[in-house]
This record gives C-alpha cells, structure tokens and sequence, in this order.
C-alpha cells in the first residue's frame, strides 16, 4: 500500500516542489512519524496492549505513513542520481551511467551488511536474550533496545539529510542539461554519418 501511495505521490509532488525538497521533507517525516510509536510508548502515551484491534490498527497506520514517505524519500533519490548522471556528462562530455548506478548498487549492498552488523550490535548491547520467546522477555531488556535504537535511527538518517541537503540540481538546471545532451545527441548522430567522431564538449555550469 505505502509503495503505491508513494509511486502516485512522488512524481506530482517533485514537479510542485522539487525533488531535492520532497526528499528531505518525505525523509524527515519517515523517520518523525516511524519513531513516534516507540517514543510515545516509552513516556507511557501510546496505545497499551488491550484491546489488540485498534493497537494493530494504529501500528498498520504508522507502518504505511512510514513507508510512504520512506519510498517516496528513495524514488526521489533515484530519481536524482539519473539528473546527476546527465549533469555529468555535460560537464565532462562523458556518459557514465553505468559508474553511478553501480556505485549506488554497491552502496546500497554496505547498507544492507551493515545494517544487519549494527542490529546484532543493538541486540547484544541491550542484552536481548539468545532463542528469545515473544511475551517473556523482561521489559527492561526491550526498554534498552528501544532506547538504543530510536537515536541510532534518527542520527542515520538525519547524516541522510544533511547528505541530501547539498543536492544542488534544480529544475532549471535539469532542463538546461536535458537539452545539451540532446543536442550533443544530434551532433554525434551527424558526426557519426560523416565519419568524423565527436564528444560534448565539457562546460561548468554555475551552481544553483
């Protein structure tokens, strides 16, 4: 569900605002709105465990706010590698596509092992006990975990922001590049015809 919302919301909200501020705002309410459970049952606010229904019902809400915006954040960071793509190769003459996305691929691998590494880390320095049954497990235990997670998420994902914050491709400057490459595009066809091989020239363009 949050997938959908965030693929019907992302693209309509990008050409509004822009994609560098959809991205920072989508990944600071992702993570706000993720968190707020835990925090809220931390200070004894949130939902206690009886009745289950509305519990489940207010954790499914949370879950697809989170995740809308967390799939929004990343298909307008996808979305602004391939402008990065294109900025470079106006200021290079160089297509190298394949260099970015696999850098990204291989950045988004690291991610994943560390994640899972800085997981066991939480675990075991919250003293989360091995072969752990659900409901028997002290409630001091799972208060360390989650105090020890929630500022772990937040800091990560604020170094995200800060990170996306020197995004510097605005519209206007996408354009202007869209449009040099096509027309190095119809250069390099033409050259291509008469035998005589060519590049885009590379240009500085002044940061937005």
């Amino acid at each position: 569900i949050a997938a959908l919302i965030a693929l019907f919301l992302a693209p309509r909200a990008a050409r509004r605002f822009g994609k560098r501020a959809v991205a920072v705002v989508a990944a600071a309410l992702g993570v706000s709105l993720g968190l707020m459970p835990l925090f809220l049952r931390q200070l004894g606010l949130f939902l206690p465990i009886e009745p289950e229904g509305p519990l489940v019902a207010t954790l499914f809400a949370f879950a697809t706010i989170f995740g809308t915006f967390s799939a929004t954040s990343q298909i307008m960071t996808s979305a602004m590698i391939a402008d990065v793509v294109e900025d470079s190769m106006v200021r290079t003459g160089r297509h190298a596509a394949g260099t970015f996305f696999a850098a990204n691929a291989f950045m988004k691998t690291c991610t994943s092992g560390f994640g899972v590494l800085g997981a066991g880390l939480l675990l075991s320095l919250s003293g989360f006990p091995e072969k752990a049954i659900p409901g028997q497990i002290a409630p001091e235990v799972i208060d360390r975990l989650v105090w020890l997670y929630m500022p772990t998420i937040a800091i990560l994902w604020a170094i995200a922001i800060v990170f996306l914050s020197f995004y510097r491709i605005d519209r206007a400057r996408h354009e202007e590049n869209v449009r040099r490459v096509r027309e190095s595009a119809v250069v390099e066809d033409l050259s291509a015809r008469a035998g005589e091989p060519t590049r885009l020239p590379p240009t500085v363009l002044p940061s937005s």
